[in-house]
């Protein structure tokens, strides 16, 4: 008797599971293949700026400083700051990281585009490359690449929020603001006729708050070009709290929020 009800429980148990698979096993297939599920990758021609010589782009950038007339002691930081800068840029390029002609960077580019409809002079010095990186973050360099996360563009809630961010990142450029931070931080650490009364915390407040200026002033910049292009301004104010919290695991941002 126990023997035949074992038996019919474990037929209603496998009549439950071939139901359960029969409808949804069909459901989760379409809506979520994972077997047909491809990456991010780069297409079409490697750009020059990835392929082309590293010390071919620091030469060039050299003889520049030359023809500037100032202090031994500045040409030799800026000779520094040059050398450092251009093979470490490079070795992130050649990394693996750099997506070029992707569905992402085109959409990124189109942004730009729209960012810098009456800049056409501009929109010619800056180039734009996204990055396989968790990290809700975009930087630029003062030899006019900027690099944005996918962590970052997964994190926007608006097209214009991007927006806003590209032309910060401009500004970083047009202003030379690597350059001038890098001079500044080797005026602090050489002792500096300012600094050498200074200690060390008193040095790395000074710092900071000269990083702090920087970015303002790339936000007040990028905000002006922003709102000379087609992009409005109703939709930036969350983009601070996107970029306050990046760092913050969700279920905290959510206590803070409530």
């Amino acid at each position: 008797m126990k023997t035949t009800l074992l038996f019919k429980a474990v037929d209603k148990h496998i009549i439950f599971l071939f139901t359960f698979f029969l409808f949804t096993v069909p459901f989760l297939s379409h809506s979520q293949d994972l077997e047909s599920f491809t990456g991010l990758y780069s297409l079409g021609e490697i750009p020059k700026e990835i392929t082309s010589s590293s010390a071919k782009k620091y030469k060039v950038l050299e003889s520049s400083i030359e023809t500037v007339k100032e202090s031994r002691s500045k040409k030799k930081q800026k000779r520094k700051f040059h050398l450092e800068s251009t093979f470490a840029i490079d070795q992130m390029m050649k990394n693996g990281t750099i997506l070029f002609n992707d569905p992402v960077s085109e959409y990124v580019q189109k942004v730009a585009d729209k960012l810098l409809t009456d800049k056409p002079d501009l929109k010619k010095k800056i180039t734009f490359y996204t990055v396989r990186s968790s990290q809700v973050n975009a930087f630029a360099t003062d030899r006019g690449s900027i690099f944005i996360n996918l962590g970052l563009i997964a994190n926007l809630e608006t097209e214009a929020q991007l927006a806003f961010i590209m032309a910060h990142e401009i500004m970083h450029v047009l202003e030379k603001h690597n350059m001038d931070v890098f001079l500044e931080y080797e005026d602090v650490e050489s002792g500096g006729e300012q600094f050498k009364k200074k200690n060390n915390f008193e040095k790395l407040l000074y710092k900071s708050n000269y990083s702090k200026k920087i970015e303002e002033e790339a936000d007040e910049g990028g905000l002006e070009l922003f709102l000379s292009s087609p992009y409005g301004a109703s939709s930036l104010i969350s983009v601070f709290d996107i970029l306050a919290t990046s760092h913050i695991p969700y279920s905290s941002i959510f206590h803070i929020w409530k």
